[in-house]
């Protein structure tokens, strides 16, 4: 988040940006601020997300900040006192700081929301899975680490960018094509339910249907698919084609259930990844022995490494956010 102080010269225009009460030039100054460099859209969207979640669609000078502050210190757990604000330059500075606090909170929740102008509404999953429901009933459950931004018109087509996992259950409509643009693949449907999984980091993205009939192009080639059908995109190649293997551990954002029967190390390596939005990382010198049978219900990363640990006679390197799971073999 950027730091407040950094911004203070902008905290007023955000405020009459976010009541309405902006001019055209002033809109354009603040959006070429906001545009300037992340930490300036950072501030923005901390500012419009504290906005939101405060309920504050009035004007600024109708706006009961100490209310605000009051809400904000329950919400943080602080029994710090209460100032009384005056002046309205003083109310504006206050303002900043509750809208400051309450995004905090708003990310120790681990989610993240926002909007712009073109109507596109933005949702980030940084501290654990969350699941949103759009305007048109649509439900959609993004991993851990995973965004999308979405617009949902009135009538015509509904669009989805997604950046990382996501199950979707979509609200069928057959006036109103659902369009998911995952990188390097589009997928189509009326309603139905399926995964994407689109991270940037591994190189493909893998679509699993279950329910209904999905569309999925990309590379120049179409594919339609039917329940329970699993394909991937090999980034490389442009290639579509089916998975090689049932892969049941997509459900666990929603069931917080990894399941492994017999589960070569590599493959619980990338339903791990994709669970907690990690970054774990191989480096035994054979693997051939290295297989998990095991079920982690509620279980967190740290517990689960920890048992292979013990279980598979491996050691768990940390540095930085990379997790390098190391030995000679396993036992």
């Amino acid at each position: 988040m950027s730091n407040p102080e950094r911004n203070s010269n902008y905290a007023d225009l955000i405020s009459k940006y976010l009541s309405g009460n902006a001019s055209d030039a002033e809109v354009q100054t603040l959006e070429e601020w906001v545009l300037a460099d992340a930490e300036n859209k950072a501030a923005f969207v901390a500012a419009k997300k504290a906005w939101v979640l405060a309920g504050m669609k009035e004007e600024t000078s109708q706006v009961n900040i100490e209310d605000i502050w009051q809400k904000t210190q329950q919400l943080l757990e602080q029994d710090a006192p209460v100032v009384p604000l005056k002046g309205r330059r003083q109310r504006r500075q206050w303002l900043w700081i509750a809208a400051s606090l309450l995004i905090l909170v708003a990310v120790g929740l681990g989610i993240l929301w926002t909007s712009n102008r073109t109507g596109w509404e933005e949702v980030i999953a940084s501290q654990g899975a969350t699941t949103t429901e759009l305007p048109d009933g649509t439900r959609i459950s993004l991993n851990q680490g995973s965004s999308m931004r979405y617009r949902i018109p009135a009538s015509g087509e509904r669009q989805v960018q997604l950046f990382g996992g996501a199950l979707f259950d979509v609200e069928r409509a057959e006036e109103r094509p659902f369009v998911i643009d995952a990188g390097p693949i589009q997928v189509e449907v009326l309603g139905t339910s399926f995964y994407v999984d689109a991270r940037e980091t591994e190189p493909a993205v893998q679509v699993i249907v279950e329910s209904g009939e999905v569309r999925v192009s990309g590379g120049g080639q179409e594919t339609d698919l039917q329940e329970n059908d699993q394909i991937v995109f090999e980034k490389a190649t442009g290639g579509l084609s089916p998975l090689d293997k049932a892969d049941d551990n997509y459900r666990s954002l929603i069931s917080n259930e990894l399941t492994f029967t017999n589960t070569p190390i590599d493959d619980a390596v990338f339903a791990l990844n994709r669970h907690f939005g990690t970054n774990i990382s191989i480096a035994i010198t054979d693997t051939s022995d290295c297989e998990i049978d095991a079920t982690y219900t509620d279980q967190s990363l740290d517990a689960i490494l920890l048992i292979l640990e013990s279980t598979l006679g491996i050691e768990v390197l940390r540095q930085n956010d990379q997790i390098v799971l190391s030995g000679e073999s396993c036992r």
